[in-house]
């Protein structure tokens, strides 16, 4: 994916490193999360699963202590 330089936006796809004599390329975001985090691929996915369904435990547990801490009026 090829990015242009623009000084006026500040988008996420504006290059964050521009051409110079020492010889840095200009890459966005997601291009330099690519080129050292790697691409989305197992064992992202599973992490994102694992955490998704801890946060929804917690919800439930959270629900449950607000649902059911009522005190009879007896």
């Amino acid at each position: 994916m090829a990015a242009t330089f623009s000084s006026t936006s500040g988008d996420l796809h504006s290059p964050i490193l521009s051409k110079n004599t020492t010889g840095t390329e200009k890459i966005c975001i997601d291009d330099m999360l690519e080129k050292y985090c790697g691409e989305f691929g197992k064992w992202q996915l599973k992490h994102f699963i694992l955490t998704c369904l801890a946060w929804a435990l917690e919800a439930f547990h959270t629900m449950v202590m607000i649902f059911a801490d009522r005190e009879p009026d007896w």
